[in-house]
């Protein structure tokens, strides 16, 4: 099964200490006649400058799910895709940095 894209966004304070990734589950991006179109799933990953996480917005994610009708391997996708995350940050895997690395910038 094809996981789904993880958009990592890497956010600092004012005064460039880090403070958290935010990591988005998207459904592929498509390119046509000029226009860059994606859906964003809802569910995302908060991950703290401990790599410690918060999944959040999974409420948005479900009642999406039902609105739009997704169909049963989306939303196994973006479970998996999660899941995925979810290992990713245990593991200090790229483009999640080691605590220590962290640490270092704060």
């Amino acid at each position: 099964m094809t996981l789904y894209p993880l958009w990592v966004f890497r956010f600092h304070e004012p005064d460039g200490a880090f403070r958290n990734y935010y990591c988005n589950v998207n459904m592929p991006p498509a390119y046509q006649d000029g226009v860059l179109d994606y859906v964003d799933l809802d569910i995302d990953v908060v991950v703290w400058k401990d790599l410690s996480y918060e999944v959040v917005d999974r409420d948005d994610f479900e009642r999406n799910t039902v609105k739009y009708g997704y169909p049963d391997d989306v939303k196994q996708r973006a479970e998996e895709s999660v899941a995925k995350l979810i290992r990713m940050i245990e593991g200090r895997e790229f483009p999640l940095l080691e605590s220590s690395t962290i640490r270092s910038q704060i």
